[in-house]
């Protein structure tokens, strides 16, 4: 191969030159030209395409909106149902049936009418759950209270209070003082 001169240099140099400029300004034209035609599909933003979790969120949102619907209307119907009900009951004379309703006092002045105690016959033994025991503590009733409502003795009370203590976890079961009739308060 033989060696170049540097006047054969310079001539590749500015045909290269050449044909570069002349592929810029082609380049040039082209993206006038392509600017200057009619769009028939605009470009989605970048913001407007949805990741598969937004999808799924739309698709749960849209599922969720109908649910709300469906009981909107349900309730609104159920609604309308038992106005009509109240509405003949108070035209019949407020008669509602075998409905009564009571405070605990009249509850309990009711019961010992019909020959029950809080409901249930002299006799009978009801069960008091831990979970009732709970709440009767929390609501300041008293030892005495829980025993009469449920026919139960010392016994059956004292055993309630340890299976309350041990579902609790406690390292002590809760104080109980039937001499005082009261629950221990926690500490």
């Amino acid at each position: 191969m033989a060696r170049k001169t540097i006047k054969e240099l310079e001539a590749e140099l500015a045909a290269s030159q050449a044909a570069t400029v002349a592929a810029e300004t082609k380049n040039v034209e082209l993206v006038a030209e392509m600017e200057a035609l009619p769009t028939l599909v605009e470009t989605p933003k970048a913001s407007d395409i949805m990741t598969g979790d937004e999808v799924d969120l739309a698709i749960e949102n849209a599922e969720l909106k109908a649910l709300l619907a469906k009981n909107t209307a349900h309730t609104n119907e159920s609604e309308s149902r038992l106005m009509s009900m109240i509405n003949a009951m108070e035209e019949a004379g407020g008669d509602t049936g075998a409905c009564l309703t009571f405070t605990p006092d009249e509850y309990r002045a009711h019961s010992a009418a019909s020959g029950r105690i809080m409901g249930r016959l002299p006799s009978q033994k009801t069960k008091c759950t831990i979970e009732e025991l709970r709440a009767a503590i929390n609501s300041d009733k008293t030892p005495s209270w829980l025993m009469e409502k449920h026919g139960m003795t010392e016994f059956d009370l004292q055993q309630l209070i340890w299976k309350l203590s041990t579902q609790e976890l406690r390292d002590k079961p809760i104080k109980l003082n039937f001499k005082r009739d009261f629950f221990g308060k926690e500490a």
